[in-house]
């Protein structure tokens, strides 16, 4: 994508977890990481310091939604996925 688009990147070969709060990010993005709770836990550091999270979920996303691990801190909006009528892209 990131040919594609010209958009700035860089790759970083560690696990995610070892190195998102280290980074100073403007974006958070994953396509069928994990689960939502999962997602917000990993780069809810990020999120909380100004950076915007976007993760493309699948069918399940109204169950993710209502999971007592979701922080109330964050405000979540759901898009439909232009390319796949059975996912969501959730900011």
């Amino acid at each position: 994508v990131s040919r594609e688009t010209g958009a700035r990147t860089q790759i970083h070969s560690a696990r995610v977890e070892d190195v998102l709060r280290s980074l100073n990010v403007d974006v958070v993005t994953s396509r069928a990481m994990a689960p939502l709770a999962r997602l917000i836990e990993l780069s809810g550091f990020n999120i909380q310091n100004g950076a915007s999270g976007v993760f493309i979920k699948g069918q399940n996303i109204g169950k993710e939604l209502t999971e007592p691990a979701i922080s109330s801190n964050f405000s979540i909006v759901t898009h439909p996925n232009p390319t796949n009528s059975e996912s969501s892209i959730v900011v």
